[in-house]
């Protein structure tokens, strides 16, 4: 928050100081003072109001306050039309005024605490719902989806306004209090479908088709005004009130890239070769079919699946930076080295996965009659020409995206509209003389570009949360 609204009534309060200790100096001239005037003997807390008047702060127990909070799961722009109303996300907001009750938007959010007998504060939550799931970029099919068993939290938005000074807004996968519902460390199954972004509309021509999954988000924000002021006027000014926390669970890059799945019939028809020729019981036949029957290789950074014809990427693993844990408005960049790296790992796993095949086949054709072995050879021979055709393919492939990804997409995570490098149009409430700012933070802040213009086309930002700007009531 900004401490420069605050440091006026602190000059007052001096100023009334120094005028007393100038009387008593002229006092002092004709009358000896019994007592010296002294600031340590201003033992409460308190701030100048006005040029002579002064108010007690006394945090937690006053309640002479405005608040406000708010949670918005997706804020979207596509083709210069917001989504926000058309897929019903829009945005959980709320405020009080002192006393009086508080107000919500929208007026359907639940209000957990509404016969707590703490009359300070307010807590509405606003589960998430999405009347239409899919458009021709963004595709929420999977936020409709029930929380898988035992999943971390609740999907929705959240805020939390007082009358003392205090506020706070979330959303995401939230827990029962408002705060991220998961860790690094929580289990993929406890996490909820991604969102996709389709890339196609932006990519290159001759550009393998792409597509961006959303993992799991949440966002929250915090606000102590009253703590915030306390330090601003007797403190050292280092309290400043606002915690802001973020978390993204995974971001994926899932690329189409056909010949996987030429491969896989490749290997589907050598198999069925075997098959046919000798007793599909063989120790060695089985063993290759069960590799045939489960096409998808996973590894710890990504997944290719070749019944799909599709490469997933964990981008955290070739980002120059991690997700999470990154300083404000972070904008995300590939590693070109890693990239490298990815796709040649992409290159072993799916040969290694085809010579598997191939080497047990190999064991079984040992048990063939002369007469079926130039049946089977060829048939071998056919999957070794595709997959040294698929090995050929694979790089330029995924290179093509890569290389084009730059130029199309760009990623801020931890977006904090008031700190320094925000994107264009992270727009905030500044601090004014009488209240504080809104702090505001978004987990995740996508913006697809025009690829020969390098403009901004769409935005999409993920789990904004916001505290204040709050008051103190005159």
């Amino acid at each position: 928050m900004s401490g420069h609204s605050l440091r006026p009534r602190r000059r007052a309060a001096w100023a009334a100081v120094l005028g007393l200790a100038v009387v008593a100096t002229l006092l002092a001239a004709t009358n000896p003072p019994t007592i010296a005037l002294s600031v340590a003997s201003w033992t409460d807390t308190e701030w100048a109001q006005g040029s002579l008047g002064t108010d007690l702060v006394s945090c937690g127990t006053d309640t002479g306050y405005s608040s406000t909070a708010s949670g918005k799961f997706l804020n979207a722009t596509l083709t210069d039309a917001s989504l926000g109303p058309v897929v019903g996300i829009n945005g959980l907001q709320a405020t009080r005024n002192g006393d009086t009750a508080a107000q919500v938007t929208p007026t359907s959010a639940q209000h957990p605490d509404a016969n707590d007998p703490d009359t300070t504060t307010d807590t509405f939550t606003n589960p998430l719902t999405v009347s239409v799931l899919q458009q021709d970029v963004l595709d929420l099919t999977g936020l409709t989806t029930a929380l898988p068993a035992g999943a971390a939290g609740m999907l929705g938005e959240y805020a939390q306004v007082s009358n003392t000074g205090s506020s706070a807004g979330a959303s995401g996968l939230l827990n029962n209090s408002g705060g991220i519902g998961f860790t690094p460390t929580t289990q993929d199954t406890q996490l909820p479908t991604a969102a996709s972004l389709n890339l196609a509309s932006v990519l290159p021509a001759g550009v393998a088709s792409a597509s961006l999954l959303i993992g799991a988000v949440a966002a929250s924000a915090q606000l102590d005004w009253c703590t915030a002021l306390e330090s601003e006027i007797w403190g050292d000014g280092t309290v400043s009130g606002v915690v802001r926390n973020y978390e993204i669970a995974s971001l994926n890059l899932v690329t189409q890239v056909p010949v996987l799945v030429d491969l896989l019939a490749s290997a589907t028809s050598t198999v069925l070769s075997f098959e046919d020729s000798i007793l599909p019981s063989h120790t060695s036949v089985v063993a290759a079919r069960a590799l045939l029957e489960n096409p998808v290789i996973v590894t710890d950074t990504m997944t290719v699946n070749l019944s799909e014809g599709t490469v997933t990427m964990d981008l955290a693993s070739v980002m120059r930076s991690g997700l999470n844990d990154q300083a404000p408005n972070t904008a995300l960049g590939l590693d070109a080295t890693k990239v490298q790296s990815a796709i040649t790992q992409v290159t072993t796993l799916v040969t290694a996965w085809t010579e598997a095949i191939s080497k047990e086949l190999q064991k079984a054709k040992l048990d063939v009659l002369t007469g079926l072995l130039d049946t089977l050879n060829a048939a071998l021979n056919s999957l070794t020409s595709v997959l040294n055709t698929t090995v050929t393919a694979l790089t330029p492939t995924l290179n093509g995206v890569f290389s084009a990804l730059p130029g199309v997409l760009s990623l801020t995570v931890n977006v904090q509209p008031d700190q320094p490098n925000a994107p264009t149009g992270a727009a905030f409430t500044a601090a004014t003389a009488a209240s504080s700012a809104e702090y505001r933070v978004s987990a995740l802040r996508i913006g697809l570009l025009g690829y020969l213009t390098g403009s901004e086309l769409a935005t999409v930002t993920f789990a904004t949360a916001s505290a204040g700007a709050n008051a103190r009531l005159q």
